[in-house]
């Protein structure tokens, strides 16, 4: 069976890398891949390993893509993106990710995109983060985020 969420770093020798993702859940499956500063990978899994209980008031994401230059700070299209929350009372966690496919044409808005929410269990999110942490530190091949439903 195929892991809902996959994520693989193919890292450049600036201190970034092309974080690549692939999501297969019900039928759906998209792909996509985002620019990012090696450390901000790392610094978001162990965030992960350590948010038990994720906080409402606080935003677990990571997200990548094309940034507006006209407006530093705010990013224009989403090319990769994972956003972790909590899901009611009972230890769910839900994450919804988001990838985006650009191909080389003249316009900048995404060619396909696919928006997925999968639910897991704060478990599976620690051991995400671990896999994120080790990706990050060229210790793994890549991280996967296992599901309990979507």
């Amino acid at each position: 069976m195929t892991p809902p969420l996959r994520l693989a770093l193919h890292r450049d020798s600036d201190g970034t890398g092309e974080l690549s993702g692939e999501v297969h859940v019900n039928g759906f499956s998209g792909v996509g891949a985002a620019w990012f500063k090696v450390d901000e990978i790392a610094n978001f899994g162990k965030t992960l390993t350590k948010s038990y209980p994720l906080l409402p008031a606080k935003t677990y994401e990571l997200k990548g893509g094309y940034w507006n230059s006209a407006s530093p700070g705010a990013i224009e299209h989403i090319h990769l993106g994972l956003w972790f929350y909590a899901v009611g009372s009972m230890g769910k966690v839900s994450c919804r990710v988001q990838l985006a496919n650009q191909l080389e044409t003249a316009s900048p808005a995404p060619e396909y995109a696919i928006t997925v929410e999968l639910r897991t269990e704060y478990e599976q999110l620690k051991q995400f983060g671990l896999a994120l942490v080790a990706l990050a530190e060229g210790k793994g091949n890549e991280a996967v985020l296992l599901a309990t439903g979507a």
